[in-house]
């Protein structure tokens, strides 16, 4: 039984990490920003009743993310899998050339980038007493700088600077036994990823939880596919 933490969990690819994990015999912590809204996650409260926690999480808001940890703290002293999965998708105003918009690329960066590295300084003292403690940065195969094919710069920009954070809380953090990685979830059918995309959510989730699983110290720093697979940077 593993202790987990999952920000953005309300739905999509975090919903889907939650449920897999809850299958898995797991104890979930799953962090959204509007929990009251959140039907489909509160339906699985009452269904895993001992094992789900639903903590509220803004990862734009610093005083959120404190709040966040010790509403954590008052149940666990330690937390075996931090996922950072909350992000935001910037849209057309973000991502053409001659039609950028600079505070809606200010906040996008400021959610995926920032808000990520935040969570995971408020609870590395868990994850310091965690069992293999293992984060997962939410990354995307447009992260990658030698496979951008151009444009959606927004996003691009924030997938790489998740790719560089991930890297050096690896190295920061390899001496507390902490494992970091960056993961590509693949192309998911969500509302980000569309109805064309071509995986399921249970496709992406349980391939990433089996990577998730399976990691130890010598894969730390790694740019990981949801299937197994590596990237290049």
């Amino acid at each position: 039984m593993q202790k987990v933490l999952i920000t953005g969990s309300n739905r999509g690819i975090g919903l889907g990490l939650v449920k897999q994990a809850l299958e898995n015999g797991d104890v979930v912590f799953a962090a959204c920003r509007n929990p009251e809204d959140a039907s489909e996650l509160n339906a699985l409260a009452t269904q895993y009743s001992e094992q789900l926690h639903i903590i509220q999480l803004d990862v734009s808001d610093a005083a959120s993310i404190k709040a966040s940890a010790d509403a954590v703290k008052a149940h666990t002293d330690s937390l075996d899998v931090l996922i950072n999965n909350a992000a935001v998708n910037p849209g057309a105003k973000a991502s053409q050339l001659g039609d950028l918009d600079m505070d809606r690329i200010t906040k996008i960066l400021h959610i995926n980038v920032t808000g990520p590295l935040m969570v995971t300084e408020a609870y590395y003292p868990l994850l310091k007493s965690g069992e293999t403690p293992r984060v997962v940065m939410m990354s995307s195969g447009m992260g990658s700088i030698s496979g951008s094919t151009g444009g959606s710069y927004a996003y691009r920009m924030s997938k790489a600077a998740i790719n560089m954070e991930a890297k050096s809380l690896a190295v920061d953090l390899k001496d507390d036994g902490i494992i970091v990685i960056a993961m590509d979830p693949g192309w998911v059918q969500t509302d980000m990823g569309g109805p064309s995309a071509s995986i399921t959510v249970e496709t992406s989730t349980s391939g990433q939880w089996n990577v998730i699983n399976g990691l130890s110290v010598a894969d730390t720093g790694g740019y990981r596919i949801y299937d197994g697979g590596h990237h290049e940077w």
